[in-house]
């Protein structure tokens, strides 16, 4: 209790100097800030962007949530490093990296600037409240000039989140960050603040906002107002030091395998896998050399293949791609690790040395192949918030998918939807939806996975998929959740909606699972070009959902232009089809056609060949 009640003045102390202040700094780094009541500081001038060319809407923000990641133009120089991409937090944040701010209870509910591991780290705390951003309660929108020397986030009438009003809300908060190319300043506006945190404890939430900015370690930061709402009209600008005395050497993993730090999955005895890395000079001096360790180990932790490289030298900032000589050969299906740690004596944030990313092997020879990250002892704990959804991408390709299975918990006096969208969005997000399929109350039974077969098998011949859950009630009904490492971060909250824009990164997908599989094929029939052939095999044959392909490459032929033209048994024509590229895939649509045999002819205006197909119904 006494230490619970001398914290509690500490804090009251911050409160009040804070509040007398005009400016305040510098951090360890050499930031300052000025607030617009300062001579020497920023005027205020609210600039409204929703009406500019190129402004986007932020659509999937929610409850202490977060969207992105967002690719910046140009990069931000923020503390020693540059950042490249941002995310935007409900609560009233900018984050460089995918790190939700929660509160956490009484009497505190967000941490002091600067606090190591406090909830948050690599941030911009505009107006950290408990806020919320559900559908028609308040709009985010961002924008950047037309020559990317500036960038501004708009928090729009936002409210703060209270239990005791019928929609959780009540306030409204208009607020603004400007990111300055120019002089890396930060500039914070405050067009409207109305009403307070109703939330917690009445009388005890001291730290029910925080304003300030904070570094990727979290030992660094500058606070400037704790438990104080600022003022509607008023405006504070963070100086970025002209000169600083703070040597920091720092090396981080960016990425293993992909960019975007996520499961894989790897057939057993699929030849060799080389691990590859990407690390980075996140420091503010030049590195000479420093090692790079990659291992793969097993789920038990057992380790599998081992490496040790080093790097060249790096220069601030600077990147490097990193292909360790001994691959992993996987002939056992399961779980695995794939971990990196950079290995620099003194180095001053260890806690971006690692990376983790989940391999998940599995038996491709099986007539039905199941997909999936989770492979823990089936629990009971829930995802509670509504529609969620897996990105999944098969080892292989072309394969059909059938069945999807998902671990529901709950009621069964409400049911929900399946669905499943294709990766061809831009940089692989979902756009095209592929199936969806209701699953009525009644028909299953909760705690335990739920099979729903398809309208029609789904054919891919590349890339992978998302499978997307929306519950009726999400209050009676919700998917399980598992917490076992490794963990895949491929997971998505989708809570307003169901559409492509609405899937936001899931808040706990760096520790925690949504249970949802897939039932996959690969397709029977496929055969690889030869050399000298210009036309394959069509696959899937027989087809027995309206689609067939045929890979083609005409390189070699010196002709880019081909038809085809579909004839039945009796020698009628009724499909014909002009391509008019080089190379890729055929993509026939016999769901017009009877049940049958039919011979395709295909001409390049040189060659012919013939190839029959068999379509079942």
């Amino acid at each position: 209790m006494r230490k619970q009640v001398l914290s509690l003045v500490a804090l009251l102390a911050i409160t009040f100097s804070l509040k007398a202040q005009t400016s305040g700094g510098p951090d360890a780094y050499g930031y300052n800030w000025r607030n617009n009541s300062d001579p020497n500081g920023p005027t205020y001038n609210w600039i409204d962007i929703k009406g500019r060319p190129g402004t986007v809407q932020v659509t999937t923000l929610t409850d202490d949530n977060l969207s992105g990641a967002i690719n910046l133009p140009v990069p931000f120089h923020y503390y020693w490093y540059d950042v490249n991409k941002m995310y935007i937090g409900s609560n009233g944040y900018i984050s460089f990296s995918a790190t939700t701010i929660l509160s956490a209870g009484n009497p505190v509910l967000f941490p002091v600037i600067p606090t190591p591991g406090g909830g948050g780290e690599n941030y911009i705390g505009a107006f950290v409240a408990d806020l919320i951003c559900n559908a028609g309660q308040g709009q985010v929108y961002y924008s950047f000039s037309p020559g990317n020397d500036s960038m501004i986030v708009t928090f729009d009438s936002i409210p703060f989140w209270d239990p005791n009003t019928a929609n959780s809300a009540s306030g409204a908060n208009t607020f603004q960050v400007i990111l300055s190319n120019v002089d890396s300043s930060i500039t914070i506006q405050y067009k409207d603040q109305v009403g307070t945190y109703q939330g917690g404890t009445p009388g005890s939430n001291t730290g029910e906002i925080s304003l300030g900015i904070e570094n990727n370690s979290g030992s660094i930061g500058l606070q400037y107002l704790y438990g104080i709402y600022p003022t509607a009209g008023s405006s504070v600008k963070y100086y970025y030091p002209a000169t600083t005395t703070l040597a920091i050497s720092d090396a981080s993993t960016s990425y293993n395998d992909n960019p975007e730090n996520g499961g894989i999955f790897l057939s057993k005895n699929g030849g060799a896998y080389f691990l590859k890395t990407q690390v980075a000079n996140t420091g503010n001096q030049s590195l000479t050399t420093f090692n790079v360790k990659s291992e793969i180990r097993s789920a038990s932790n057992i380790l599998q293949v081992t490496n040790t490289s080093a790097t060249g030298p790096l220069a601030p900032g600077q990147t490097q791609l990193i292909n360790q000589p001994n691959p992993f050969t996987p002939t056992t299906a399961g779980a695995f690790f794939f971990r990196t740690d950079t290995q620099l004596p003194g180095d001053a944030t260890p806690s971006n040395n690692r990376k983790d990313v989940e391999i998940e092997v599995v038996d491709t020879t099986l007539a039905s192949i199941e997909l999936a990250y989770e492979n823990a002892t089936v629990n009971t704990a829930t995802y509670g918030l509504g529609g969620g959804a897996v990105y999944m991408k098969p080892p292989f390709a072309p394969y059909i998918m059938n069945t999807v299975k998902s671990f529901l918990i709950g009621g069964t006096t409400s049911g929900g939807s399946v669905m499943v969208y294709d990766d061809n969005g831009p940089n692989g997000a979902p756009l095209t939806l592929l199936d969806s399929v209701y699953v009525a109350s009644g028909s299953f039974t909760t705690t335990t996975w739920v099979s729903t077969t398809l309208t029609s098998p789904i054919l891919k011949t590349s890339g992978g998929f998302y499978l997307l859950f929306i519950p009726d009630v999400p209050a009676n009904l919700t998917l399980g959740v598992v917490a076992t490492a490794p963990i895949s971060s491929r997971t998505y909250e989708v809570i307003t909606g169901s559409s492509p824009s609405d899937f936001a990164p899931y808040r706990d997908r760096a520790t925690n699972e949504l249970m949802m599989r897939a039932v996959i094929s690969k397709v029977v029939g496929v055969k690889e070009l030869n050399k000298g052939e210009f036309f394959g095999e069509l696959y899937p044959n027989p087809s027995t959902n309206g689609k067939i392909f045929m890979s083609y490459d005409l390189t070699s032929a010196g002709s880019i232009a081909f038809t085809v033209n579909v004839y039945n048994t009796s020698g009628q024509l009724v499909q014909q089809k002009a391509v008019s590229s080089t190379k890729g895939t055929l993509d026939l649509n016999v769901s017009n056609l009877n049940a049958g045999i039919y011979v395709c002819k295909i001409s390049n205006g040189n060659s012919e060949v013939e190839r029959k197909f068999t379509i079942i119904k």
